[in-house]
Parts: structure tokens; sequence; C-alpha cells
């Protein structure tokens, strides 16, 4: 910020210093001086696609959908060949209701980037949200084949087969979902939550179902795997996020790394409640007092939403000091970020990340094969020059059917525990996710039913992963193989544990 503050001293009038202070500004949890940063940007360069589309993203961070929408117009005006764009055209459309419009801009991404795997399972959510599940399902399946690792896909198929009474083909899903490598392409991202403040998107824990008396069987609840740890034994945020960056330093430095975090703000204070009380006589004489006391309550709601914005890094190959050079300054900028926001804002954080699934040089030219000029990597958005993006992440995918998902444990299914399990180690939450996968392993135990014991196992050792406790990870998937010697993902964790050839 001092660099780009020092800059406009010497040019005032930069777009791209006020441009780049903008990002800074809006890392730093700042989003009202972001906006005036992207305003004076746009202002001084209006023809600039990259520019509007950082105002629209503030604008639409601060729940302004309408600005947002004149500024998202305007930068696929100015650059209709920018997926992106289409992309977040799309995705605002549909927050607002415009579900036609919202799949015609998904579909135009499509055409320019096939290969567009976000903006596939936008397309993909969007046709479950108009019932129109075989659609949905087939682009959920389309988003996995592209980017196994993707979570989130992988949840919300889950959660379609499971209404569909598919639970055996549910249940096969969300087990693939386990392997904890950053070596392949396949399985779980690796996930991690910050939570300087209370967080608001936690899922609560599930029912618990059990007692710690015998079942029927006359067997214990719980046998020889070990229960989960004590509350103070669970590591610090600080810790997990140290944790996770070390596990991204495994990967050999002859591969891209893709770093994806999603960032929530919510303000620490709530405005008072707006009345017709609140709005003074002089402010009405010359608007009507409905529409100002509209206007007032409006701006409240917009001052108390929640912010959140995402944003993607890829470290390309490199030699390994450097590889440990880039994940330093990303964590230490990252750490620098939460820490200014949660002065203003409780914090909730979730970050993925984990070896390519292409590199960019290997991609193909889309460009040549739909005759169009763009040719597009998602993944390098976070590296575009002067381009900061917020709006509808995969947090907000998940929470909204997770009120779906909770409803199910009521009637305490395992594979519905195994579900809601998978969505909180989606959201980075490892001890919620144990307490799932762990009420999972107690009825699969009680019912002798060792596919739900094997899997729910798996879930449980993944959960370790997440909270840095890979001692205990090992033991549960050692439990896995005691139950099927020849489970797969429980080989292939257990060979990455113990760095295993």
């Amino acid at each position: 910020m001092a660099e780009y503050r020092t800059a406009l001293k010497l040019d005032p009038d930069n777009a791209e210093a006020h441009q780049l202070l903008g990002i800074a500004y809006a890392w730093k949890g700042d989003i009202n001086s972001a906006l005036e940063s992207f305003k004076k940007a746009v202002e001084l360069a209006p023809d600039r696609p990259d520019s509007q589309m950082n105002l629209g993203s503030t604008y639409a961070a601060l729940g302004n959908y309408d600005e947002a929408l004149f500024h998202f117009r305007n930068a696929v005006r100015l650059d209709k060949t920018h997926p992106l764009y289409h992309y977040q055209l799309g995705s605002l459309y549909e927050v607002m209701g415009r579900d036609k419009l919202a799949e015609d801009s998904f579909k135009k991404a499509l055409h320019l980037y096939p290969s567009y795997e976000e903006d596939i399972l936008a397309l993909a959510v969007l046709y479950e949200k108009q019932n129109s599940l075989t659609n949905a399902e087939v682009n959920y399946k389309k988003a996995l084949k592209i980017k196994p690792g993707d979570s989130v896909a992988r949840f919300r198929l889950a959660n379609l087969l499971i209404k569909q009474n598919k639970k055996e083909d549910a249940l096969s899903l969300i087990s693939r979902g386990f392997l904890i490598s950053p070596l392949s392409d396949e399985g779980l991202a690796l996930s991690v939550s910050y939570g300087g403040s209370p967080a608001t998107s936690t899922p609560p824990a599930p029912p618990k179902k059990s007692d710690g008396k015998k079942q029927n069987n006359g067997k214990n609840d719980f046998p020889d795997t070990p229960l989960p740890l004590p509350e103070n034994t669970f590591p610090a945020a600080d810790k997990q996020l140290e944790s996770f960056k070390k596990r991204l330093q495994r990967i050999p430095a002859d591969k891209t790394v893709n770093i994806d975090l999603e960032i929530r703000l919510e303000p620490k204070l709530k405005p008072a409640a707006i009345t017709e009380n609140s709005v003074s006589e002089t402010d009405t004489k010359s608007v009507n007092p409905k529409s100002l006391l509209q206007a007032s309550v409006e701006a409240a709601d917009k001052e108390s939403a929640v912010k959140s914005f995402s944003r993607s890094f890829s470290i390309r190959p490199s030699g390994q000091e450097e590889r440990k050079e880039f994940l330093d300054r990303i964590f230490r900028g990252l750490n620098e970020a939460l820490e200014n926001a949660s002065k203003d804002y409780n914090v909730k954080l979730s970050i993925r990340g984990g070896s390519a699934v292409a590199d960019s040089s290997s991609l193909k030219n889309n460009a040549a094969a739909s005759n169009n000029k763009a040719q597009y990597n998602p993944y390098m958005v976070g590296n575009d020059m002067g381009l900061w993006v917020a709006g509808k992440g995969w947090v907000k995918y998940v929470q909204e059917v997770l009120p779906e998902a909770e409803s199910r444990l009521k009637n305490g299914g395992a594979v519905d525990y195994m579900l809601y399990g998978l969505a909180a180690l989606t959201l980075g939450e490892g001890k919620e996710a144990l307490e799932s996968f762990t009420s999972a392993y107690m009825e699969g135990f009680a019912k002798d039913d060792k596919n739900i014991q094997e899997v729910s196992l798996l879930g449980r050792g993944t959960a370790y992963i997440i909270l840095g406790l890979e001692d205990e990870a090992l033991k549960q998937y050692e439990a896995a193989l005691s139950v099927n010697p020849e489970n797969k993902i429980a080989l292939e964790n257990k060979k990455i544990l113990t760095d295993e050839e």
C-alpha cells in the first residue's frame, strides 16, 4: 500500500495505481476504501473491463447488486471474450433471481472455455434450483471429471443422490472424497478453517445417537478405534494454517500448486433498527417518508451484510527454495489480512490447495476450437493484473444445502451423517466433521455394517488431517484397513503419511 500511495503522489491520475490500491484495501478488510479507489480507477479509465469488474465486485461484496450489475455488464460489453466476466455476471443474475439470464451467461462462459469447472458447478447448482435434476447431475459429474478434488461438487451431487434414494451411490461418491494426497489431482482438496471470532458458516454438531451404553449385540458402542481428542488438544487456527502450508510444501517443485481461498466478513456491530421516528422531519420535506424509511432500512441492511470474496493463487513449477518463498509470502500476507480484518469483522476463512489439474502451459487452446480470441485459465485469476473478484463462493454453495442435510439427521441415517461430515470438511471444520463421522461409525457398528464403518473411519482420518493431527489420522486409516485390508484410499493415505514408496 505504501508503494501504491507513493506512486499516486508522483502521478495522481494513474488508474492502475488506484486499482491496485483498491485491491490492497479489500484484502485488509477495508471494503469502503477499496470502493473509493476502484471508483477513481473507473473514472480515469472507464474503458478498462478489469476496472469495471473490480468496481462491480466490490459493490457485490457490499450487497449493492444493482450497481454491481451495471459494472459487470460494462465489463462484458468491453470484453465479450473473457469467460470470467460472463461467469461473474451469471453468478450475480442468479443471486438476483434472474435464472434464465444466469443460465445464458454461464453457457457463454463455457462456450469460450469448455473446461471452466467453476462455471459448470454454478450451472449445475442453477439446474438443481430449477428442479432440473438430470441436468444438475450431469453437470456435477462434469465438474468432478475436470476437477476430482472439488469437494463442493462432490457434496452437492451426493446430496442430490440421497434425495433420489440412491444412498449406496452417494456413499461411494463420498468415500472417494477422503483421499488426502496433495500429490495427485484426486480426492478432497485440503481445507482449513480460520475462526478468529465466531464463525458464520460452521455446521452445528449432529445429534448424538448413543449414550455410551452397550447396544443389543452386546458390544461396546465404540471398539478399538480412538475416540475424538479432548477439546483442549485441538490446534489453534494459526497452527492449522501453518500445518496446511507445510503440507503444500511437500508437493514436488516441478508441479504447479493451486491455492483457492474464500473470506467472509461479518460486521461485529449491527446498526440500530431503523424506524419512522429515526427519520427527522427535515429529511422528509421533499421526500416521501415511506420511501425514505425504506431507503434507510436498505442502507442499514447493506451495512450489516456479510461480505464474501474469493481469490486463487497459482504457483508455477520452480526450485524448492523458491517454492517455499512463494508459500511463505502468500501465508504471511494472508495472516496480516486476517489480523487486520478481524478488528472490525468476525472473520471466516476457508482455504483449499493442491497440485494443479493441468498447468496453464498444457491447456488446449480453447479459443482456436471455438473461433474466439480468448484463452483462459481460471486458476490464474489471482495473478491477473489488477483483478479482484468477489462473488458467490463455495461456502455459499455448501450453506444452501446444509439445512436440508441437517433436517435428515433427525432420523439418524449413517449416510446422512457422512454427507454432513463431508460438508464440514469442505468448510475446513475438522472438529465438526469428526463428530459427524463418529456418529456414522457408531451406527455402522451397531448394525454390523462393515461398509459404513470402513468409510466413516476414512472420514475421521481426513478430519484429523485438516486439524493437523497426522498421527491420529494414521490410526484411523489403519483401523479402516483392519475392516478391509484392500481399501485403496486407506492404503494410499497411509503411504503418504508414512512416506512409504
